[in-house]
């Protein structure tokens, strides 16, 4: 199967002004070596350290199972006493 190259146009103005008025920076990788030191330079850059507080709410849905199933259980302990009695 033939490579094929595709070119990209890059609005390199257009990202550079986005970066600018955001008080970002604007970089552009043309080879590996350019990709390694951007993400060098980027990583310097990036200090803040992040902390994550996580706080999870549980809401216990048991006894809406449990008190059905008590009540189907009483049920058929009366009726077994009962009407639904086997004989030996």
């Amino acid at each position: 199967m033939a490579k094929v190259r595709t070119t990209l146009t890059i609005d390199e103005e257009v990202l550079r002004t986005i970066a600018d008025k955001t008080g970002g920076r604007y970089f552009r990788a043309t080879d590996p070596r350019a990709l390694a030191r951007i993400l060098d330079e980027i990583n310097r850059l990036e200090k803040t350290e992040i902390r994550v507080k996580e706080a999870v709410n549980y809401t216990e849905l048991y006894a809406t199972f449990l008190q059905p199933a008590l009540a189907l259980l009483l049920l058929e302990l009366l009726l077994g006493a009962t009407l639904l009695r086997t004989l030996p």
